[in-house]
Parts: structure tokens; C-alpha cells; sequence
């Protein structure tokens, strides 16, 4: 009924399905022993686990603690929904929600933490604020919501006309979310995090257009953004920001431009972050995008092949990212006349 599995940051033991379910079934006889003991779980967790860092983008020294939890993430998940009569006080389980599939999100492997966000978003949607609320409480609550909406949205905003237009219906949410969030505060006295998560909503909205071919409702949208994030002196967001910029550029056929500002923004992600961090790596696959767009396909070919072969290597064959850089690859192929490996 238990069992041992091994993983890359130590040993793990599995319980099997039966057993959980008696395990369950005997806790929720008493359902205020069974509330406390989850808070106590969920209190533990959330002292082992750090809090992302947004404005940083992508910290790497945290993704370890993240990966040894995660499995006990989707354990405390599983509890949740199954536990009959429902346990009451949830808002700390969705807390922990936005930091790992925050995490699961940098690490490409969103999807896998798509069920734990749809539960996260269901919890907050049943916690909507009552007039009662005392102000901070709801400014908590409803920064809370749009941190789990956001990460929803751009989970499903690669994934064809579908999916864009289901991230859009979230995206305009979310901004109707943090507008509410900061309402009565005026922008001046924005700290910088409420700014940036402001600022992400809005890229959010232009990248999820850029997928629709819509470049000309984005560009405002990513000016502005470059603006923001020059403003408080945010050079990893705005460099990351240059890189989706490539897309108007590239789309303009801004040839020179679009090699400048390729040259410049992955030189700077790549000696702050390293080669081996899958924002580095996402970010040479949009420029390799880009230099294909503007027809140097040589320079993109090489490009393809360094982000696929790190993603194969880090995700194997089946994830999506993966799968999007052989797409890539074939299609270099095609243009340079080697038939038999794009097919």
C-alpha cells in the first residue's frame, strides 16, 4: 500500500489510492479536528516554501525548494477536493497555489499545474469579499485572484485560437481585478510590485494579441510596458519585454532593428541568468522566431537547435515547448532545402 519512488532531490514515498481513501474518510468523521490539521499542513508548507519573486522574474536559487515540494503540493491537492463535508479554510492552500505553479510555469511545465490553479481560482471565486471586509483583507483577496487568473491566462494563451481567446476573457478580468485591487490609491504611491503586476496584466493582453496576429492593438501595450519597467530601473522585466518586442518588429520586417535589439536583450538574460534557465532558453527560442521572420534562417537554425536540444533533454519529447522547437526546426530545414530532416 506504500511504496518508495526515487526523485532528483531524494526518495518519496507513495500511498496507494485505496488507502488514502480510507485515511480520508476516517479524518472527515471529525471535520474541526480535520480543519486544524490541514491548517497545520498547510502552515508547514508554507514556511518550507519560499515566495516568488516578481519583480525578479526568475530566480533560480528558488526553483530546488520548489521541486521537492511540489509533490507534496499535489498531495495537500488531492486532499482538498476529496475531503466530504468540503474543509473550510482554504485561502492558504490558494496561496501556496500562485508560488508553485508560478514555478511550474518558469520551469515550462505549466500545464501539469493547471488543476491545482482551476481549484485555486474556484476557492477565491467562493471567498469573494462581502461588504464586511475589512479593506486589506479584500486588497489581499483580490491580488490573490489575479496572481491565479494570470497564471491561467498565460498557460492557455499558446494553445491555438482556443486557447487565446479563453486567456483574453481572463486577461480582461484581471485587469478589472488589480484596477479594483488599487482602487483609492493613487499611482504615485503604487509600490513596485503592485506596479509590476499592473504593467504584467498589460503585456499579458499584448502577447495573447501578438499570438492573434493583432501587432498593431500590442505595440502601444508593449511601449508602454518598456516605459514602466525603465521608470524603476528593472532591467531583467524590460530586457525580457525587449524580447517579446522583437515580434512588432520582426512582423514590420524592422530587419536591422530587429537584430539589435535581438543581440542586446539575450546578451543581457544570458549573463544574468545563465544558459541554463528556461527564461534564457524561452528567450533564444522567440529570437530565433524573429530572425527567421526577417529571413536570416541560418542564424535561426542554429538558434532552434540549441533550445531544442535543452528542452529535449529537460522535458523529453512529448512537452509542448519541446514540440514547438522541432516545429521550429522543421521549418528552418524547409527553407534551407534540407528536405529529409525537416520531415
Amino acid at each position: 500500500m506504500i511504496e518508495r519512488y526515487p526523485h532528483n532531490d531524494g526518495d518519496y514515498l507513495r500511498i496507494h489510492r485505496a488507502l488514502q481513501r480510507s485515511i480520508l474518510n476516517n479524518i472527515d468523521k471529525d471535520p474541526v479536528r480535520r480543519d486544524q490539521r490541514f491548517e497545520d499542513v498547510i502552515s508547514t508548507l508554507r514556511r518550507a516554501l519560499p515566495t516568488v519573486n516578481i519583480i525578479g522574474r526568475s530566480d533560480a536559487s528558488q526553483f530546488s525548494v520548489f521541486a521537492r515540494y511540489l509533490p507534496q503540493v499535489f498531495s495537500v491537492h488531492a486532499v482538498l477536493v476529496d475531503s466530504q463535508p468540503p474543509i473550510k479554510s482554504r485561502l492558504g492552500f490558494v496561496d501556496i497555489v500562485a508560488d508553485i505553479a508560478f514555478y511550474c510555469r518558469s520551469q515550462g511545465r505549466g500545464p501539469d499545474a493547471l488543476s491545482l490553479l482551476y481549484t485555486a481560482e474556484k476557492l477565491c471565486n467562493d471567498a469573494e469579499p462581502s461588504e464586511k471586509t475589512r479593506e486589506n483583507e479584500t486588497r489581499k483577496l483580490l491580488k490573490l485572484q489575479a496572481d491565479i487568473l494570470s497564471l491561467i491566462a498565460g498557460i492557455l494563451k499558446p494553445q491555438g485560437k482556443e486557447g487565446r481567446d479563453r486567456a483574453l476573457e481572463y486577461i480582461d478580468r484581471i485587469i478589472a481585478i488589480r484596477k479594483q485591487e488599487l482602487e483609492g490609491i493613487p499611482r504615485k504611491q503604487w509600490t513596485e510590485l503592485q506596479g509590476t503586476n499592473v504593467t504584467r496584466a498589460l503585456i499579458d493582453r499584448a502577447l495573447t494579441l501578438c499570438y492573434a496576429d493583432r501587432i498593431d492593438e500590442a505595440a502601444p501595450m508593449y511601449i508602454e510596458g518598456m516605459e514602466y519597467y525603465k521608470s524603476v530601473g528593472n532591467e531583467l522585466r524590460l530586457n525580457h519585454l525587449r524580447i517579446q518586442w522583437l515580434w512588432i518588429l520582426s512582423s514590420r520586417q524592422k530587419r536591422q532593428e530587429t537584430r539589435k535589439e535581438a543581440a542586446e536583450a539575450l546578451g543581457f538574460i544570458l549573463r544574468t541568468l545563465g544558459d541554463e534557465n528556461p527564461l534564457t532558453q524561452q528567450s533564444r527560442g522567440r529570437v530565433a522566431r524573429a530572425l527567421f521572420t526577417i529571413g536570416d534562417v541560418a542564424e535561426s537554425l542554429e538558434m532552434h537547435k540549441q533550445v531544442f536540444s535543452w528542452r529535449l533533454g529537460k522535458h523529453g519529447h512529448q512537452d509542448d515547448g519541446t514540440l514547438g522547437s522541432q516545429y521550429g526546426l522543421a521549418v528552418c530545414y524547409q527553407h534551407t532545402g534540407a528536405l529529409d530532416k525537416a520531415e
